[in-house]
């Protein structure tokens, strides 16, 4: 997803899933907008071989409740395409007067 953003101009970085038993990575790394994207298991399972169920989905939700809270959007991306995402979280990133930098795109 950062890389659509990217594309677009936005300054974007992926943080893993891995990451999040720091409580709030984003913001102690100094980010000023958080996206956090969604899935349901079996939506995770059609995108990519997993060897989790749904309690750790589960589990991972709770380690990110804060990101969650401060985030700029939390979207469920169930049923989504990567360039319908990118158009949803560009429209909450300019709801919230972040504009790209067309230089960077």
């Amino acid at each position: 997803m950062a890389t659509h953003l990217c594309r677009r101009g936005y300054n974007a970085h992926c943080l893993p899933q891995e990451h999040s038993s720091v409580r709030d990575l984003a913001h102690e790394l100094g980010y000023a907008y958080v996206v956090v994207l969604d899935a349901d298991i079996e939506t995770v399972r059609r995108r990519r071989r997993v060897g989790y169920g749904p309690e750790r989905v589960q589990t991972e939700r709770e380690r990110l409740r804060v990101a969650i809270a401060r985030a700029v959007i939390h979207l469920h991306t169930d049923g989504l395409g990567p360039e319908e995402v990118a158009d949803r979280v560009e429209a909450a990133l300019r709801r919230k007067g972040v504009e790209p930098d067309r230089r960077n795109a």
